[in-house]
């Protein structure tokens, strides 16, 4: 059976409404205005790491083993960029346009300048740079909590029926209720449907009449982390308002340059600036200029002005393309992963121009993204997102095909779901072994995915435990010593030697000595009276278009339904659990 279905949306004044507080008072605009930046700075900042850096640099100078070598290890942890990153668009991008070169002296001058902390002082920063308490609330209100997103775009040329295709799958988290709506709307000069988010109005990510479009999270460096060794701080407090219990009080601090992350008297404090903050809005902005985008090209002008990072891609009935949005600080110089003296004058010299921005155009290959590097040379800044490990890899192994159909994008988001993301880094170290032959799918069942989560563990313990060990927690080293870094150290690509002279296949060897693993469940998406849907590595909402002459013509889904009860409260979980899609609604 065809996974593409449809049945027209019924809509009747009788369907259960969501259950209101009597005494809340009327939403507003403002409050559709905050959901509006909360749900944008989630998903579309990036950056603000430079106290965790901090920290991990106080931890590293307790560590004996590389007495005198911490900043080495800093910058096995954090580079800038690796040449081996599987980047998004074709150019190559000069980095020094955003983040100037900069040398150990450098590094070691600014640092001097900063204020001593210690280590226990800096911890509670880690969290706070992981924004955990924030993400925490996000869930536990049913609001989207988790980041991600993938997106393909396939040009007509490698299409099997010649018209450009359309993948998006913005990953938020799964809910019961899902944590996002599905919306069509449609007045005089205006149809478009796709995916909103509650509390906010309007197509996030959607399709028009003449253009589709989807969205990742960018993840570029927005946010830069300054001391001000004398700042004038303004304090404002208000009310928080509690269901069932009194007003709470909370308060705010900032400075002319951005909110007070730490302040000590006499010594100064760390402030956040964010080179979008105020602006959030013009995103939104440029989202609802998509609404009567007429083709790709009005669609890559209405985007222009977006402040937050995303990567934006869109296809219309000529073509498809691929831009990387963002306002992105140009920095006047200074080691980008370590907080700088100055202010938001000083250290930013302007913006870069969105003309110089990562882009492409799907001529004759599928543009696709998994929150990947936009382009070869574009810096990581303050934080190692970008390296050879990552699972955009996986994603781009199955877009094998000399021309494809919606099914295809369907396999590929299927199959993306059951495979361990990891698995291509690492398969040419398991040409034997007990994971030679693997596929690298997570089949219910299969000892194989935790041997080789078992084996990770084994060959991050064998580089970094003797000179690194354990970070704050073994999860968080898990974090630190990323799929990137374990390549880095394999291939002998750092500063520090982690091999320590030993063989490289006697170390393979060694790691794969005795793995164990329990059989393999997938994990599931939650449905509230149902059965559980199996793979929850996927878009929580999930759309296909293909863009045709007479119009788009689009499916989607958001698993395992969008309202809190009444017939639309699990009705997308079948649907979901074997991998179909509901049509769109027809445009005539």
């Amino acid at each position: 059976m065809s996974p593409l279905r449809y049945s027209r949306p019924r809509v009747s004044a009788s369907l259960p409404r969501a259950k209101a507080v009597p005494e809340a008072p009327a939403w507003t605009t403002l409050d559709s205005m905050a959901v509006m930046v909360r749900l944008l700075q989630q998903f579309g900042r990036g950056g603000g790491g430079e106290l965790r850096n901090m920290a991990i640099l106080g931890y590293l100078q307790t560590r004996k083993a590389i007495e005198g070598k911490a900043l080495d290890a800093l910058d096995d942890l954090a580079w800038q960029t690796d040449p081996e990153s599987v980047a998004t668009a074709a150019m190559k991008f000069p980095s020094g346009a955003i983040f100037p070169s900069f040398t150990r002296a450098d590094t070691e001058r600014q640092i001097a300048a900063l204020p001593k902390l210690t280590f226990f002082e800096l911890l509670p920063l880690i969290g706070l740079a992981r924004r955990e308490t924030s993400t925490r609330i996000a869930e536990s209100l049913n609001l989207p909590f988790k980041t991600g997103s993938y997106a393909v775009v396939v040009p007509g040329s490698r299409s099997a029926t010649g018209e450009p295709l359309l993948l998006s799958g913005p990953q938020m988290g799964f809910r019961n209720p899902s944590v996002v709506h599905m919306i069509g709307m449609k007045a005089p000069g205006l149809e478009v449907q796709g995916m909103d988010v509650p509390g906010v109005p309007g197509v996030m990510v959607g399709t028009n009449r003449n253009v589709a479009w989807g969205l990742t999270s960018g993840v570029s460096d927005l946010e830069d982390v300054i001391f001000d060794p004398n700042p004038t701080i303004e304090t404002k407090d208000f009310a928080v308002a509690t269901k069932d219990a009194d007003p709470g009080r909370a308060s705010r601090e900032r400075t002319k340059d951005g909110l007070v992350l730490w302040k000590k008297e006499k010594v100064g404090a760390f402030v956040l600036a964010r080179a979008y903050e105020g602006e959030e809005w013009r995103s939104y902005r440029a989202l609802s200029r998509l609404w009567t985008a007429r083709d790709g090209s009005a669609a890559e002008k209405a985007v222009a002005d977006a402040t937050m990072t995303f990567n934006f891609f869109w296809a219309d009935k000529k073509g498809a393309g691929y831009r990387h949005l963002g306002r992105v600080p140009v920095r006047r110089g200074g080691d980008p992963r370590f907080p700088m003296v100055g202010s938001r004058e000083t250290l930013w010299k302007g913006f870069l121009p969105y003309d110089r921005m990562p882009r492409q155009r799907a001529t004759d290959a599928p543009l696709s993204n998994w929150n990947n590097l936009p382009a070869a040379g574009w810096p990581n800044g303050d934080t190692p997102v970008w390296g050879e490990g990552f699972r955009i890899r996986t994603l781009r192994e199955v877009l094998n095909q000399k021309k494809f159909s919606i099914e295809d994008l369907i396999a590929a988001a299927r199959s993306i779901s059951v495979a361990d993301e990891d698995w291509p880094t690492f398969r040419s170290y398991h040409s034997e072994g007990p994971l030679a032959g693997w596929d690298g799918m997570r089949l219910p069942g299969d000892e194989k995915p935790a041997k080789f989560r078992a084996w990770l563990a084994n060959v991050r313990k064998e580089l970094f435990q003797e000179k690194l060990g354990d970070f704050v927690s073994p999860d968080y080293a898990t974090l630190v010593f990323s799929t990137s870094l374990i390549q880095h150290a394999l291939k002998a690509r750092t500063k520090l030697d982690y091999l320590g002279g030993r063989d490289l296949g006697a170390l393979l060897a060694k790691t794969k000595e005795g793995l164990v693993g329990r059989p393999f469940v997938p994990p599931p998406i939650p449905v509230a009276g149902g059965q559980s849907i199996p793979y929850s590595n996927r878009g929580t909402y999930i759309q296909l278009v293909r863009a045709t002459g007479k119009g788009t013509i689009g499916w989607n889904v958001a698993p395992p339904g969008i309202a809190e009860d009444g017939p639309h409260h699990i009705d997308m979980a079948e649907l979901s659990r074997s991998w179909s899609f509901r049509s769109m609604v027809p445009w005539d």
